[in-house]
């Protein structure tokens, strides 16, 4: 595997691809509203868009947000996502809470699929004295873990969209499928 000189948003593609194809498959029953898409295809970011605030000094101390998400219980977490979502499903017409909350869980389920994999990988290369490393310690393993996901990434935007991580504007797309 190369490693990558730059890493742009590692893993958010593979979130986007998941969620567009379930969007297309499932739309009858996230909700067909704009307002519903658009809630559906955020929450199945979960939290991932506050770790790349940092590139934004300004927006700095939300990605602190991003890291309590990922450092929570994942019942509690999902627990207060549908409860809220319930809550807020009672009051609003276009379903986007309960959408929000089906793309969340979505984004968890994808998570939870698929890290297993790239920790197995990203420890065994990490581990495995690979020369041409840039980094150690913890910044090699994290350093490790983005180019496996944008390794991923690149994949699925080249299979599914024709894009590459180079030529797609994430912040373009997200909402949109």
């Amino acid at each position: 595997m190369a490693m990558a000189k730059e890493v742009r948003m590692p893993g958010i593609a593979t979130h986007h691809v998941f969620g567009c194809e379930l969007y297309r498959r499932l739309d009858g029953v996230i909700g067909v509203s704009p307002a519903s898409k658009q809630a559906f295809l955020l929450g199945n970011l979960g939290p991932d868009p506050f770790f790349h605030l940092v590139a934004a000094p300004a927006l700095l101390r939300f990605s602190r947000v991003g890291q309590r998400m990922h450092a929570s219980d994942p019942e509690r977490l999902l627990d207060a996502v549908h409860r809220h979502a319930v809550v807020d499903a009672a009051s609003e017409a276009d379903g986007a809470s309960s959408a929000y909350a089906l793309g969340f869980l979505c984004h968890y389920l994808l998570d939870s699929t698929i890290h297993p994999l790239v920790y197995a990988q990203q420890h065994a290369i990490a581990d495995g004295g690979v020369e041409g490393l840039p980094f150690e310690g913890p910044w090699l393993q994290r350093s490790v873990h983005a180019t496996i996901e944008t390794e991923i990434d690149e994949y699925l935007l080249t299979t599914h969209l024709g894009a590459t991580a180079a030529t797609y504007p994430p912040h373009e797309e997200m909402l949109r499928c």
